[in-house]
């Protein structure tokens, strides 16, 4: 195995651990999950769809061989995470983060622990790896990124601000 091969396996399995890690918290406390999601002004209906496409992006991390369809959705899913992170974090909101269930219940500010920038950087660092787990050429997933991250910035409004 070359080390550019290491490199994707590696990354597919740190991505598909942590994807896994988050459905699960987030299907063991929907009710909590459900709440942080309103907190932050989000459809409750995410509760449920959230943890299913993070198991299923997680599991095709996994299993797939070639096609990178799971990498490509899993750059959009910490896109978007990472960029609502960012939000909260600039407009000092402190509305929960349901990203692994436990902070859920103490109303934890966004990224847990009260440090949105390390959430964000930790995230940053989680998109990195999705993009690598792309596989050759990585390139091709930055656009992926980074339009996920645009859209979400410009449908991004002081009115659907999480509130403090």
């Amino acid at each position: 195995m070359t080390p550019g091969e290491l490199a994707v396996v590696a990354s597919r399995g740190v991505v598909a651990g942590v994807l896994a890690a988050a459905a699960i918290a987030k299907l063991r406390d929907q009710r909590g999950t459900r709440d942080a999601l309103r907190a932050a002004g989000m459809p409750e209906g995410l509760a449920r769809t959230l943890p299913v496409v993070e198991g299923f992006t997680a599991f095709g991390l996994v299993m797939e061989q070639h096609s990178g369809w799971a990498a490509l959705v899993a750059c959009v899913l910490l896109g978007a995470f990472t960029v609502y992170l960012v939000i909260t974090a600039v407009r000092g909101a402190a509305a929960p983060c349901a990203c692994f269930g436990a902070p859920v219940r103490a109303a934890a500010p966004a990224g847990s622990g009260g440090e949105p920038w390390r959430a964000v950087v930790r995230n940053l660092v989680l998109v990195a790896l999705a993009v690598i787990a792309t596989g050759p050429p990585w390139w091709l997933a930055w656009p992926v990124a980074i339009a996920t991250a645009v859209a979400i910035l410009a449908r991004a409004s002081p009115a659907r601000a999480p509130r403090a």
